[in-house]
């Protein structure tokens, strides 16, 4: 696959058609052999994220959502809001640095034990909620709960991780 200059948004309107209340996009042209005008545009990657073939050049569906949304392309990483890779609905996307992307994936990979993010069990049989942001780590409490934990840790993100 050659890896030439970004799409544009303009040539990315002449091709495309997104809909940003259900976050699919739509051929506008034949494309290819096999790529009919009207067709959904894209596959789902082995990652989980939908992605894009456009002369020559693969993207995922968010970046180019919020190329088509905003004329420009993202400073960060596209990611949904809900989590779902598949989701590019326009209300559900945002842009994240590199390194709160890398602060949220290390804090969820530490905490797998519980599967909530931000709470690990303690030998006591309570929760202890924690954070890490600009390369420090908060502790915030142990709880009774892991609802209360990660009550805790969700009011230290919305603090801690503002854009």
């Amino acid at each position: 696959m050659k890896a030439g200059k970004r799409i544009s948004a303009r040539r990315l309107r002449e091709l495309l058609l997104y809909d940003p209340l259900t976050g699919t996009f739509t051929w506008r042209v034949d494309h290819g052999k096999t790529i009919r005008a009207g067709q959904p545009a894209g596959t789902v990657e082995k990652k989980g994220h939908r992605a894009i073939v456009i002369d020559y050049r693969k993207y995922t569906a968010g970046r180019l959502a919020w190329m088509y949304m905003r004329s420009c392309w993202p400073a960060g990483i596209v990611r949904a809001r809900n989590g779902d890779l598949l989701d590019t609905r326009w209300r559900n996307l945002q842009v994240r640095s590199a390194r709160q992307m890398q602060e949220n994936q290390s804090r969820a990979q530490k905490n797998s034990k519980t599967g909530v993010l931000g709470v690990c069990p303690t030998r006591e049989g309570k929760y202890r909620a924690q954070i890490r942001a600009q390369g420090r780590d908060y502790h915030l409490g142990t709880y009774g709960t892991i609802e209360a934990a990660s009550a805790a840790y969700q009011e230290a993100k919305k603090l801690l991780h503002r854009s």
